[in-house]
């Protein structure tokens, strides 16, 4: 069905948008993504029409992203980061300071 086609499709999504980034680490996702997709049609989870629907959406709409979207995307994130940077910003020295072994440095 196509609910659970759209549901197993962010595995895939997630796989081929690591694959555009990464050939080498993608594969490894997309064999995950695959086995994972086996084994749920193998007990009887899912068919496998389900899972060829859902490998279709997450290519479709990794590439989107990877090569459609992508700029306006980085537009957003750099005007949501202006936006909280002035608000957040403080609160993460604050926790860099008291906090040092999460990441922060010491200073």
């Amino acid at each position: 069905s196509a609910i659970r086609a759209a549901a197993y499709s962010g595995w895939f999504a997630i796989a081929f948008a690591v694959f555009f980034v990464s050939r080498r680490v993608g594969i490894g996702f997309l064999v995950a993504a695959f086995a994972i997709a086996l084994a749920r049609v193998l007990i009887g989870l899912h068919y496998p029409g389900d899972i060829a629907a859902g490998a279709l959406i997450g290519l479709g709409s990794a590439a989107f992203v990877h090569f459609v979207a992508q700029r306006p995307l980085r537009s957003i994130v750099a005007l949501a980061g202006r936006l909280t940077d002035p608000l957040l910003g403080p609160l993460w020295r604050q926790l860099d300071l008291r906090f040092p072994r999460l990441g922060g440095r010491a200073r």
